[in-house]
Formats: C-alpha cells, structure tokens, sequence
C-alpha cells in the first residue's frame, strides 16, 4: 500500500469538489472548491484561499467564542420584559457591580442564581468584550446569527428560525 501525499489528497479533494456531491450544500462546495483553486493555482496559502487568514480577518475560534457570547447575550433578552436591549444593558450593568466580583473565581454560576444570573455568568466568563450598551446589544440582537453549542459549538442558527432556550 503507497502513502498518499498531501498534494495528491489536494487533487483528489479538488476533483471530488469540481462537481455537485449529494448530500453536499452547494454554496459549502463552492467555497471550498474556490480556495483549493485559489491555493494551489493562485499560490496563496488554504486558509487565505478559503478567506480564512488576512488583514482585518479574525481567527476562527474568536469568531466562534463571539457567536456564542452573542447567543447568550440573546438568551439572557429573552429573560428580560420584551427583550429589550435598554433593559437587558441595566441587568449587564448590575450583575457586572454587584455579582460578577464575587463570582469571577467560580468555575460555574451558584446554584442559587437566577436564570439570567446564569447565562451572565457564562457571557462574563467567556473572556470576551462584554456589550453594556443598549445599542451594542440592539445590534446584536438583531444581526447576529445563533450558535448552538450542542454540538461542539458547530451549528449555526438563525435568530428569525428559533427561540433561544436556556
């Protein structure tokens, strides 16, 4: 049995992607077809070719911790009366002075936490930026898709098709 080198895995990958595959999304294919060819006809390294790596481009696994921050920053509005971002900055406002010194340490929220307490908790210890502005809060109400971290923070949702749920 021969060792199949990477270029060979690249060509092979490259001709399964150059036609519709069952079962594949389209726009997924088209994607990744359009950085093999950027990477190896155009010279440019995979993740540049897939829009993956550049100036003014973050890293995935930012990207993906800031979509979940997101998700709960729009679980924790669903908690507050008509999900208001005003109202929901007030409540980032207080658990930030009033809890979050106390909890900062804890690996997980207490058990006597409420609900929102909670999900604060988690957006807090997520180690990312904090919105605590009503507009920053607004904005990502109502432009950020949901990430679902059942599956290894892997799916994305939009807001318009489901409820978050806690």
């Amino acid at each position: 049995m021969t060792d199949t080198t990477p270029l060979q895995h690249c060509l092979q990958l490259r001709s399964v992607l150059s036609k519709p595959v069952a079962g594949f999304p389209e726009p997924l294919r088209l994607w990744l077809l359009a950085g093999f060819v950027a990477a190896m006809d155009e010279g440019v390294s995979l993740e540049t070719g897939l829009g993956l790596k550049g100036a003014g481009i973050r890293k995935l696994k930012t990207l993906r911790r800031m979509a979940y921050r997101d998700t709960l920053i729009a679980e924790a509005a669903a908690l507050v009366d008509g999900r208001d971002a005003a109202a929901l900055a007030a409540e980032i406002s207080r658990f930030e002075t009033r809890k979050w010194p106390a909890w900062r340490q804890l690996a997980v929220a207490p058990s006597h936490a409420t609900p929102i307490e909670r999900i604060l908790f988690d957006v807090f210890r997520s180690g990312l930026l904090v919105p605590s502005s009503a507009r920053q809060i607004d904005r990502i109400l109502t432009s950020t898709p949901l990430i679902s971290c059942q599956e290894n923070c892997a799916t994305i949702e939009s807001p318009a098709l489901k409820e978050p749920k806690r």
